[in-house]
């Protein structure tokens, strides 16, 4: 049976790397969580529940279509645990049954599969996936990644890092883990699928 691979860690640690190189490199299919909740919440019935959680300043008006914001969405979700919870209870059993069928396809016709999942630990679905691919990098490097990526200030950025897991944690359940502090050793992990 192919792998059902899951690539998980620290928030802008550098996880769409290690998922590229197993898409671009190995030809795993490369499924991203992150990509599926965008396109649901392009979904206008998905939309109006967003709004009834976060109200009309997560809308943005474009040629005359409802699109959600999602930098003010998310910085309100960090802020509102309440709310933050009520999103994720909307959106993450949809991701589930998403990449469940996909991955279904997948072990029918025997493609390799890696699935990015930056909250594995955090929806307790970690059982579902071998092995599992832990992602870190130095929490300086953390920090700065994640503002330059996001536009979010040093408060900000550690509060995103805040409401996950500890990184610590994420790594003694681990099957393998990637330093992105240091260069990536392809040929460390390309052995280490071959006999997973």
């Amino acid at each position: 049976m192919k792998p059902f691979i899951c690539i998980t860690g620290g928030i802008a640690c550098g996880k769409s790397t290690i998922s590229r190189y197993l898409f671009d490199v190995l030809e795993y299919l490369w499924i991203d969580a992150d990509a599926i909740c965008h396109v649901l919440l392009s979904k206008e019935n998905i939309i109006q529940q967003i709004v009834d959680i976060f109200g009309d300043e997560v809308i943005e008006i474009i040629e005359g279509l409802r699109y959600i914001n999602h930098k003010i969405m998310g910085k309100i979700a960090f802020q509102d645990i309440d709310k933050k919870k009520k999103l994720e209870a909307i959106l993450h059993p949809l991701v589930e049954k998403k990449v469940d069928n996909i991955r279904k396809h997948c072990h029918d016709v025997e493609i390799p599969f890696a699935y990015e999942c930056p909250l594995l630990f955090e929806i307790q679905k970690e059982e579902k996936y071998l092995p599992i691919i832990v992602v870190t990098c130095d929490k300086e490097l953390q920090i700065k990644r994640l503002m330059e990526r996001n536009g979010l200030s040093a408060d900000e950025a550690q509060l995103r890092i805040d409401a996950q897991l500890p990184i610590e944690y994420k790594i003694s359940k681990a099957d393998y883990v990637i330093d992105t502090s240091r260069e990536f050793d392809s040929t460390e992990l390309t052995k280490f699928l071959e006999v997973s």
